[in-house]
């Protein structure tokens, strides 16, 4: 019967809905690989330490050269 005349709010597009967990998901991911990073250099640097300490011993795990005067 009566035309609805559309007042201005009408028209005026809403916004999407602003979501919060893609903040968290990054912020997660982020964490991730900082963690992922962090324990790769320090399992180098682990791995690094023990050639080290076994380049002096053979594969049995015995020194490569002995002292022959300390065992008499």
């Amino acid at each position: 019967m009566f035309p609805v005349l559309m007042t201005t709010s009408d028209n005026v597009p809403e916004s999407p809905p602003t979501y919060r967990w893609p903040y968290f998901l990054g912020a997660f991911v982020l964490l991730g690989i900082v963690l992922g990073l962090m324990w790769t250099f320090w399992s180098i640097r682990m791995t690094a330490e023990q050639r080290k300490n076994h380049e002096e011993l053979d594969d049995f795990g015995h020194p490569k050269t002995q002292n022959i005067n300390e065992t008499q």
